[in-house]
C-alpha cells in the first residue's frame, strides 16, 4: 500500500523535517533535535501537523444512541463539549481509543487514531444503525499547538479560542478559513487541536506559525509527540492498547461508564474483570542505571518474569529513563528490566512521570 502524505508535506521538507513512515503516512520526526522541540513544548509551544488522524464525522436522529452503544465513555454531553473514550470489542479488548465531540444534537465528530482509520471503520460499519450516518473525511488536515504559550499564540489568529476550554470543541475562522478547534493534545500541556480541510490547512498552518514566532514556537515531530506523550503514561495504540489488552488493563478503567443508559460492545466482558480484577496492569518505572528500555524489554520481579516493556524512552524533562510496562497484576517491587543481557534495577513511580505544576516528577 503507498504511504500517503499529508497536505503539510512541502512545507516539512523545505523546513528541513527528517521524514519516516508512521501508520502509512509520511510524518516529521523531527526538523532539528528530539531534545530541543520536546524542551520548547515544555516552556514555550511547539506546533505538530496531526492530519494523519482520522477524522469522522456522525449524524442522524440515533447518532447519540448507536454511539452510546459503541463507545465504553458517555457521549450523552452538550453540544461544544467531548469525551476521550474507547471502542472495544465483545471481549473487552481495545479497538481503539478516540476523542468524541458532539458539534451539534444529531452531529458528532470523531478523531482517532491514523493507524486504526480502516479497522475503525470497518467495525463502525459493521455495526451501523439505520437512524446515524458515517463520514469519513478523506480530504483533512490537522495541526496541534502545545505548550504553556499556545494559548496565547492561537489567540492572536483566532480570538475566539479564549471560549474553548479543555476538552470543548468549536468552529472559529482562521486566516478567512473555517476550522473546529479543541481544546485537547497529547502532550500533557496547555494546547489545542485545529481540524480542517486539505485544501486550507497550509493557510492556516502559516498563520499560527507567523503568529508564534515572537513566543517561541517551534515546529515539532514525532519524536518529540512521543516523549512528550510517555512523560505525561499517555497510551499509544499498539504498545499500550491493542485488541487484547482492556482499558483496566491499561489503566483507563476511568473511561468506561458501565452505568450507561444504552449497553455498549465489551460492556459484560468488562464488568467481569473488574470484577474479578484483570490479569495485568501498566507499570510506570524509572531506570536506576544507565540505560534505555525499548518495547518488548522482559520486566523481572525478584528473579522471576512478570512482564515486559510497551514503550520505553530518555525522557528530556527529568533527565532519566523511563519506560511503561504491562506486568502481572500482584507483581511488586523491586523491579529489573532486561537491556542487552542485563538487568537494571528499576522503581515504579506514580503515573504521570512528569508534573507540569512541579515542573518535573518521578
Amino acid at each position: 500500500m503507498e504511504t500517503r502524505k499529508t497536505p503539510l508535506d512541502a512545507w516539512h521538507r523545505a523546513n528541513g523535517a527528517k521524514m519516516v513512515e508512521f501508520g502509512g503516512w509520511e510524518m516529521p520526526l523531527q526538523y532539528s533535535t528530539l531534545m530541543a522541540e520536546h524542551l520548547a513544548v515544555r516552556s514555550a509551544a511547539g506546533l505538530f501537523d496531526i492530519s494523519h488522524m482520522a477524522q469522522i464525522e456522525v449524524s442522524g436522529g440515533g447518532a447519540e444512541g448507536w454511539l452510546q452503544s459503541i463507545f465504553t465513555n458517555d457521549v450523552a454531553m452538550e453540544p461544544g463539549r467531548g469525551v476521550y473514550s474507547l471502542m472495544c470489542n465483545d471481549n473487552g479488548g481495545v479497538i481503539d481509543d478516540v476523542f468524541v465531540f458532539r458539534l451539534e444534537p444529531t452531529r458528532y465528530f470523531i478523531v482517532s487514531n491514523a493507524s486504526r482509520e480502516q479497522a475503525d471503520l470497518a467495525w463502525l460499519r459493521s455495526h451501523s444503525s439505520p437512524d446515524a450516518a458515517l463520514e469519513a473525511r478523506a480530504a483533512r488536515g490537522a495541526l496541534a499547538i502545545q505548550g504553556p504559550a499556545a494559548p496565547a499564540i492561537l489567540a492572536r489568529v483566532a480570538p475566539q479560542v479564549a471560549q474553548t476550554g479543555h476538552n470543548r470543541i468549536a468552529q472559529v475562522s482562521i486566516a478567512g478559513r473555517d476550522a473546529l478547534v479543541s481544546g485537547t493534545g497529547y502532550t500533557g500541556e496547555d494546547g489545542f487541536e485545529v481540524f480542517t480541510s486539505a485544501d486550507d490547512i497550509l493557510t492556516v498552518w502559516e498563520a499560527v506559525w507567523a503568529a508564534g514566532q515572537p513566543g517561541g514556537l517551534v515546529a515539532a515531530g514525532l519524536g518529540a509527540r512521543d516523549t512528550l506523550r510517555l512523560e505525561m503514561c499517555y497510551p499509544l495504540y499498539g504498545h499500550e492498547l491493542d485488541e487484547n489488552t482492556s482499558p483496566y488493563e491499561a489503566g483507563y478503567g476511568w473511561a468506561v461508564k458501565p452505568g450507561k443508559p444504552v449497553p455498549f460492545i465489551g460492556q459484560e466482558a468488562l464488568r467481569r474483570e473488574k470484577e474479578t480484577g484483570g490479569k495485568t496492569r501498566l507499570a510506570a518505572l524509572v531506570l536506576l542505571e544507565r540505560g534505555v528500555a525499548r518495547e518488548g524489554a522482559q520486566v523481572f520481579s525478584g528473579g522471576e518474569r512478570v512482564g515486559e516493556v510497551t514503550s520505553g524512552t530518555f525522557s528530556p524533562s527529568l533527565e532519566k529513563a523511563i519506560c511503561l510496562a504491562r506486568v502481572s497484576r500482584g507483581a511488586k517491587q523491586p523491579f529489573c528490566v532486561d537491556i542487552r543481557d542485563r538487568r537494571l534495577p528499576a522503581q515504579e513511580v506514580p503515573k504521570p512521570f512528569y508534573n507540569r505544576a512541579a515542573g518535573a516528577a518521578a
